[in-house]
């Protein structure tokens, strides 16, 4: 640090030049001919008077070297050229030598001590303007504040951090530039600068005792860029392990999918071979006949749902036909009908009498409807009033929407651009896949899956559109 300074401070060398000496020369050779012209003119007799004047002006003006080359020519002449003249005479001639190098020592000690003081003005004023260049220059913003909170002095970082001259920044308070501070506290805050941005800045400070009077220096640090480039980091880090995720359970559903079709096809066999026996027998419920009967349909559908879920994950082309919506919608409430029963829900279905057929998978569809008419059970589980209506309605074009509504307490705020990602669930115990599934379902389709608030039910309405049999786009 002492290099440092040194090299800012600039010493001075011996300022006495080559000039000062001839100066010196000359101003003796006239101090001895104003002597002799004053003598001629006058007739006063004053070899000594110029002598001590010459010498004080060369010391004024080049030191003791001066002034004794002064001296020395000036009475070295008058001893030379007045050698008969009464006034030069040993004593007189030692007394004005005496004088002459009081003169010079006194001039020189002047003259020492105003080139300290000059050193010292210019060490300073170096010093001050490195100072100043450091504080100025320093990417991080500075604020020096006083006891009141009123800022003092900053920096060019600070005007432009607050889009201020630095005029209108000095002598402001604390509360004027940090919106909702009132005074300055050491961590990373949000605070709205005057033209209305929102910045996230690191404060820190430290004491500054100046003459008794309490100073803080206060260090900003802008560090809205940083923050924001972290969570778009972080963000995309968790759609990747979203993304990891989701080609994980892709994989693990088309493995369960193919372990479970034996177990299913022993159970299709079971229920087969139990119905063959009841048929035998001499009196058979017909309840019992029916309820076998629809335990091998449903296994059968079970089978049928695995299997479209695997082509769906291996993204092999699916059995599309025309379907009747009716069907559609009506399999769907049977298939949701236990979740809304378990919830003790209220199932309304609303068909559009002009809604015919559309080109679909008919299990894909009805799978959706059914991951939509359990997430209904579960918003209104809680509710006082518990109803889900499940409509089919179609528009001037043809186009048919197919639309699951509740009465349940809606999608949060916060959540709406999160719930059709995987692994994203409102639910305590949801997993997170089921809307998920069914987003991706219905953009294999060709179409979208919307979720909004505002259900006439008074909860949240989710929706999909398909093109009907006599779909036409207005303008085509």
């Amino acid at each position: 640090m002492q290099d440092f300074w040194l090299n800012i401070d600039h010493p001075q060398g011996d300022q006495t030049r080559p000039t000062e000496f001839l100066l010196a020369a000359g101003t003796g050779f006239a101090a001895i001919i104003f002597s002799k012209a004053i003598a001629l003119l006058t007739g006063a007799n004053l070899p000594y008077l110029f002598v001590v004047a010459g010498v004080a002006l060369s010391v004024a003006r080049g030191g003791l070297s001066a002034g004794i080359v002064a001296l020395a020519i000036g009475v070295g002449g008058t001893l030379w050229l007045d050698t008969g003249n009464p006034v030069v005479q040993s004593a007189n001639t030692i007394i004005v030598i005496i004088l002459c190098l009081i003169i010079s020592g006194a001039g020189e000690a002047f003259l020492r001590l105003r080139a300290r003081e000059k050193s010292l003005t210019e060490r300073c004023s170096h010093r001050e303007a490195m100072l100043q260049r450091m504080f100025d220059t320093s990417q991080a913003v500075i604020l020096i504040i006083g006891y009141d909170h009123r800022i003092v002095a900053v920096n060019s970082a600070g005007c432009r951090l607050f889009d201020l001259a630095r005029e209108a920044i000095i002598g402001a308070r604390v509360p004027d530039l940090f919106e909702g501070h009132d005074a300055i506290e050491i961590g990373v805050h949000i605070i709205k600068t005057p033209d209305g941005r929102a910045r996230r800045v690191r404060l820190s400070a430290t004491d500054l005792p100046i003459r008794g009077e309490h100073f803080r220096t206060v260090y900003i640090r802008d560090e809205t860029a940083t923050i924001v480039a972290a969570e778009a980091l972080a963000t995309t880090q968790q759609e990747l392990n979203q993304v990891a995720r989701a080609a994980a359970l892709g994989l693990l559903g088309s493995a369960i999918a193919h372990e479970l079709n034996q177990p299913l096809a022993a159970a299709t066999i079971y229920i087969n071979a139990a119905s063959s026996i009841l048929t035998k027998l001499d009196s058979v419920p017909p309840a019992a006949v029916a309820a076998l009967s629809d335990a091998a349909g449903q296994v059968l559908r079970t089978a049928a749902v695995l299997k479209q879920m695997r082509d769906f994950i291996g993204h092999r082309p699916t059995d599309a036909s025309w379907t009747d919506v009716r069907a559609i919608i009506m399999d769907a409430a049977k298939l949701g009908g236990l979740a809304l029963k378990q919830a003790d829900a209220v199932l309304e279905i609303s068909i559009d009498p002009a809604a015919g057929h559309v080109l679909v998978d008919p299990i894909q569809v009805q799978q959706v409807l059914v991951n939509l008419l359990v997430n209904a059970a579960d918003a209104v589980r809680d509710r006082t009033r518990r109803t889900v209506q499940l409509s089919a309605r179609t528009d001037v074009e043809g186009a048919i929407s197919f639309i699951v509504e509740d009465s349940g307490a809606g999608i949060p705020d916060d959540m709406f651009d999160m719930i059709f990602r995987p692994f994203c669930s409102t639910k305590s115990d949801g997993l997170g896949v089921g809307l998920a599934i069914s987003t991706r379902i219905v953009e294999a389709l060709g179409s979208r899956l919307t979720g909004t608030n505002g259900s006439s039910h008074g909860g949240a309405v989710f929706c999909f559109t398909l093109p009907g049999r006599r779909y036409r786009r207005i303008g085509a």
